[in-house]
């Protein structure tokens, strides 16, 4: 028995649901950008995709979809965050037999990559990093 799922964006401020998966945003974990311009997800658990995307028109138009990182089957990528100013995501990397929704994931990285594919990963410890956040910047008075 399979399960069907969907992309959706709720209206912030109203009542409205978008089914993104209608505009080719097919897959799972998404993410827009602060100013809701990109949308990045993981299209199958070893390709992350990004798209360009505009909710304001009463039919969301979704353009220039292409996948950012795609990974050996052996390791996994997953949750995918938008850098604030939408030019990087982040996102957790590891081994596909190490990782369990919920659970800790041992030998996982956070890694980070610009929209043109090339990425490197910031932690390097394996220490269970899978679900990254931007944070904002602080500034040297602080």
């Amino acid at each position: 028995m399979g399960f069907d799922h969907n992309i959706i964006a709720i209206e912030a401020h109203g009542t409205t649901v978008f089914d993104l998966s209608k505009y080719g945003i097919d897959g799972c974990r998404p993410d827009l950008s602060l100013n809701g311009a990109k949308a990045t997800w993981g299209q199958s658990d070893w390709d992350l995709y990004v798209a360009d995307i505009d909710l304001s028109l009463s039919v969301p138009r979704v353009a220039d979809i292409r996948g950012v990182v795609k990974c050996r089957k052996r390791y996994h990528v997953s949750h995918t965050d938008l850098s604030p100013d939408g030019r990087y995501i982040a996102f957790g990397y590891g081994p596909a037999l190490n990782y369990s929704v919920g659970h800790k994931a041992q030998e996982w990285d956070i890694c980070v990559s610009d929209l043109s594919g090339k990425w490197v990963k910031v932690t390097t410890d394996g220490k269970h990093n899978k679900e990254p956040d931007w944070v904002p910047a602080r500034t040297l008075s602080q």
